[in-house]
């Protein structure tokens, strides 16, 4: 037998032994996916084996009586620990697997897992290995099919609805218990943020979008791409504080939300929703939203779920990577609800995914709805009904767990309107806000002491004893409370005559054209007396701090704004906090509801200055203008705020002109960061899509070019992504061998978490740094690289992308520049020795005017240094392109402008280590040459002389800027020891000329 022969045989051999062995570990419904399109991509679910043990965490957590702090920190840690230990062979194997979708594939940790689109071959050699534990079809959970009954009317001031009493909240509202202090998380198709009985009641309002919305990366501020979510959020919470129409169970708490479920009933797109989060992102994010292990003030209390998949029978349900992260969210301390589904009319096993999950009585808390307008509370037809498909025996196999009332609910809908809808997607939130009531009341239980307390006490419905319809019954929240009391628990004190809550961070101009800020609070008196004074302490990021007492009479449930004193701040990106400490001189009764966080950017002044100018009728005008930003671009535009762009830079030719007009000129502040240089350290090329560089943008910006180093020549596709991976802006560039600037020109909003990386498409190798990589880059905290991702995973290498250069739009008014006209007859016009400039061959130009009736001359090189001779010769040190720019003013005193474009390519031969011969000036010395770091410019002059220094990169990026000073015979230190190794220019500009020099940085 032929060795060929052998070889095909062991391999139809292998395949065979492969596909007998492994599939138990590929649930059904994957398997027949699979198998119904062996080469297509299928979403799917992998787990790994390596899971930590949260059974053994919630058994020592109980014994040992831990804290809420306390478990939060052990079990972030030890999920994160675990994923960052098991992850890297698997995501090496998917790597190299040509069966995988590598740009799409998304790492957990929250549990152990990857989602993955993947072909039928590959997912069988994942079901080879040890460290998979399992492989599931990723189905996308749909929102439960809330039926729109109506639409509902506005309440009269201080109404309330028939649910509220049905479950005993208003017991609690008369104890003083509103869910003052508490948050919720609403996980669904998003919510309408401006919505009058949504707005005051939004977490952000109080910490920024940043902590209290999970968003696609380019969108920060809440939105519904449907309507259910904002139905939902206002049976939780929903209050309009104008008129106090209540619609919220616990209409004091606060609100969190994430657009992360796409698909309707069974999961049926909702087109309007795509490309956001997916839930377990969500789930994710909810467990430590501000990344920091040690603090809990950021996660929610409660999340609500009103959405699910059919498990269509599957087992292979029971144990998604949801139902793995509801149990390391429940071990964490938050309570978890989900609702049961509306295919009650399918009879017994109705319960979606993941609320058939039985991993206790209460884990993934199931809720069912009833009627609550009939006195005997019947079930609601569409209820889905149980047991769960799960197993188990007694109530671990019962479903739901409770029910709630869920048929012609009144709550609110995008656009400030209310609506009665019917589904256990309107119950599962009654239960939600009852939960945000007893941790107001008992903030140190965690989630799921107070689902027990809401499943143990609950009325009984139906048939006697917990049942497949009803569970164990109508939840009755001052049961509950009275359940937890007789366990020994004891409530916190409601305060009732001072009480003041921070409704929201309002009135502050987030970006500032000052280099002041005055943050203003609104502040509500939930007490029952008048405030007449508060105490506000305060801080700031830069480490100011201060106190502040506000006076007046504030009545109660009334609110006022309070302004905090002004301070004086840097350039850049800001962050504040405040609390009230006291209340009409008193420490205030209930903290929970009395601090703020708020962010702004401070950008400085735009000091910006123009020239009169005069321009025959039909004639250009040459406009100038000077900002005390020498980074600064100028742009001009017709109108001072909107209009038309008519230039970009400095000075600006205009069009013809036959009347007098105005340009407005705004400076836009151009930075730069990431690494400088991939010239120093140590790397490699690396042709590949998974790596990436991650960053946030605290002000609208523009990235205009990234520097990059490629092996060989081809085409290139780079990416602007949004947290989740979704493609926001791409640009192909066809890139020649060695180094090359990318104009990429995207603009970005604010936004957390932002990824630029390859297309899939990209055709050679990019150079990157495994070495000399420092972690962030940052311009004025304005735009922050925070670190380098490789399949999805933190890695301590730099991809790629070297010096990054942003545009800042100035936060400033226009400044105007007046162009006046007049009869003349002057034509401006010039002629040039060479448009295309090679430096290391002749750098010099000559200019020959060839104006009409031009009596004087003013010359614009386009590299700051001008002219007033007729025929002027120009040197120019660095490539680039250059405007070139001419005003010619004739006898009428009149002028006309005329600009041409050069193109200076090559490198400028600079003698090194010598001085410059000035004449009877003296002369400069410039040593050493090269240098390490330190390099001296030693002045001997004749006589006291004005001089401005700065030294550029050879791509003209600026490292080092002295303004003029005066100089005699003075030695001047140089440092560029914080510099990368390589070539500078050093421009000294000494009364009417300019001496340049090439430095060597070893």
């Amino acid at each position: 037998m032929c060795k060929k022969t052998v070889l095909i045989l062991w391999a139809v051999f292998s395949a065979a032994l492969m596909s007998a062995q492994t599939p138990w570990k590929i649930s059904p419904e994957l398997m027949a996916a699979l198998d119904a399109d062996p080469q297509g991509m299928t979403a799917v679910e992998v787990m790994l084996t390596s899971q930590v043990d949260l059974a053994a965490l919630e058994h020592s957590f109980t014994k040992k009586k831990a804290t809420l702090e306390n478990r939060a920190y052990t079990v972030i840690t030890a999920l994160q620990d675990m994923a960052a230990a098991t992850q890297g062979p698997v995501m090496a194997h998917l790597a190299a697997d040509p069966g995988v979708d590598h740009a799409h594939i998304r790492s957990y940790w929250i549990t152990n897992a990857f989602i993955l689109p993947a072909n039928r071959e590959a997912v069988l050699r994942l079901a080879d290995r040890a460290d998979i534990l399992s492989l599931a079809l990723h189905v996308r959970p749909g929102v439960d099919d809330a039926r729109f009954e109506s639409y509902a009317p506005f309440r009269t001031p201080n109404g309330r609805e028939i649910a509220h009493s049905v479950i005993h909240a208003t017991d609690m509202w008369a104890m003083g218990y509103t869910g003052v202090g508490r948050k919720v998380l609403i996980i669904d198709s998003g919510i309408d943020g401006e919505h009058p009985a949504l707005k005051d009641n939004y977490y952000g309002a109080i910490v920024g979008d940043n902590l209290a919305w999970y968003g696609p990366g380019e969108t920060d501020y809440p939105f519904d791409c449907s309507d259910h979510g904002t139905h939902v959020s206002g049976t939780v919470c929903g209050l309009n504080r104008t008129t106090h129409d209540t619609i919220g169970v616990a209409f004091n708490a606060r609100w969190m939300g994430s657009p992360a479920i796409d698909g309707g009933p069974d999961g049926t797109p909702i087109q309007a929703c795509l490309g956001g989060p997916n839930s377990l992102d969500a789930l994710q994010w909810a467990i430590n939203p501000d990344n920091n292990a040690l603090t809990i003030n950021d996660m929610p209390d409660v999340i609500n779920n009103s959405w699910g998949s059919n498990p269509q029978g599957n087992a292979a349900a029971c144990n998604t990577v949801s139902t793995s992260a509801i149990t390391a969210l429940e071990t964490a301390g938050i309570a978890v609800v989900f609702s049961a589904g509306n295919r009650g009319t399918e009879g017994a096993s109705s319960i979606g995914s993941p609320a058939i999950s039985n991993v206790s009585v209460v884990n993934a808390f199931c809720v069912g709805a009833i009627n609550a307008a009939n006195p005997s509370f019947p079930r609601a037809s569409f209820s889905s009904q149980g047991p769960t498909i799960c197993g188990g025996t007694g109530s671990l196999l019962i479903k739901p767990e409770v029910v709630a009332p869920g048929e012609n609910v009144r709550s609110s809908i995008p656009g400030g309107g209310y609506a009665l809808f019917s589904g256990t997607s309107m119950a599962t939130p009654q239960v939600s806000g009852a939960l945000l009531l007893l941790k107001e009341a008992f903030p140190s239980l965690t989630g799921t002491q107070l689902k027990e307390a809401l499943y143990y006490s609950a009325t009984d419905l139906g048939t006697a004893g917990e049942d497949n319809q009803y569970g164990n019954g109508l939840i009755h929240v001052k049961n509950a409370y009275n359940y937890l009391v007789n366990q020994g628990f004891t409530p916190v004190t409601v305060p009732q005559d001072r009480d003041a809550s921070v409704v929201s961070v309002a009135s502050m101009t987030s970006f500032r054209c000052d280099t002041a800020a005055s943050p203003t609070v609104t502040v509500q008196n939930l007490g029952n007396a008048p405030m007449t004074s508060a105490r506000i302490t305060y801080s700031y990021s830069d480490g100011t701090t201060g106190d502040f007492t506000w006076t007046g009479n504030l009545a109660p449930n009334a609110t006022t704004q309070i302004t905090l004193p002004e301070q004086t701040f840097d350039i850049g990106y800001h962050t504040f906090e405040l609390n009230i400490t006291e209340v009409n001189g008193q420490a205030d009764y209930f903290s929970l509801d009395n601090s703020a966080t708020g962010s702004f950017t401070i950008l400085g002044v735009d000091n910006i200055t123009t020239n009169l100018v005069n321009a025959c009728t039909g004639a250009s005008a040459l406009v100038f203008a000077n900002s005390d930003k020498p980074e600064s671009v100028i742009k001009w535009y017709t109108a001072n705020t909107g209009g038309t762009l008519v230039g970009e830079g400095n000075p600006l030719v205009s069009p013809a002109i036959t009347a007098n007009t105005i340009y407005w000129a705004s400076a836009t502040t151009r930075g730069h960061l990431g690494k400088e240089t991939y010239q120093t350290g140590s790397g490699l090329f690396l042709q590949s899509t998974a790596p990436y560089l991650e960053f946030e943008v605290n002000y609208p910006i523009v990235l205009r070019s990234v520097t990059v180093f490629a092996a060989v020549a081809g085409v290139r596709s780079f990416q602007l992504r949004s947290e989740q991976g979704s493609v926001l802006n791409a640009k192909f560039d066809t890139l020649d061998p060695g180094q090359s600037v990318v104009v990429l020109d995207f603009p970005i909003n604010p936004g957390q978490k932002y990824q630029l990386g390859l297309g899939s498409n990209a055709s050679g190798a990019l150079y990157h740094n495994t070495t000399d990589v420092s972690y962030p880059y940052t311009f004025n905290d304005l735009v922050t690289i925070t670190g380098a991702y490789q399949d999805n995973l933190p890695s301590n290498k730099y991809f790629f992308f070297y010096d990054w250069v942003v545009d800042i739009a100035s936060a400033c008014p226009r400044t105007a520049a007046f162009v006046t006209t007049s009869a003349g007859n002057v034509d401006a016009n010039f002629a040039a020795s060479n448009l295309l400039i090679d430096l290391s061959f002749n750098p010099t130009v000559n200019f020959t005017d060839q104006s009409t009736n031009a009596t004087s001359w003013l010359w614009d090189f386009g590299d700051g240094t001008t002219s007033t001779l007729k025929n002027p010769s120009h040197t120019y040190y660095y490539p680039g392109i250059y405007q070139v720019s001419l005003l010619a003013t004739g006898p009428d005193f009149c002028s006309d402008a005329t600009s041409k474009t050069l193109e200076a390519t090559g490198t400028y031969l600079f003698n090194v280590g010598i001085g410059d011969e000035l004449g009877a000036l003296g002369k400069i010395l410039v040593y050493p040459n090269p240098s390490k770091g330190v390099f001296q410019a030693e002045f001997e002059l004749a006589r006291m002389a004005s001089a401005e220094v700065e030294v550029t990169d050879v791509l003209g990026k600026r490292v080092l800027y002295l303004p003029a000073a005066d100089y005699y015979r003075e030695t001047l230190p140089l440092d560029l020891s914080q510099a990368a190794k390589g070539v500078y220019y050093l421009r000294i500009k000494l009364e009417d000329r300019t001496l340049v020099r090439k430095l060597v940085k070893e």
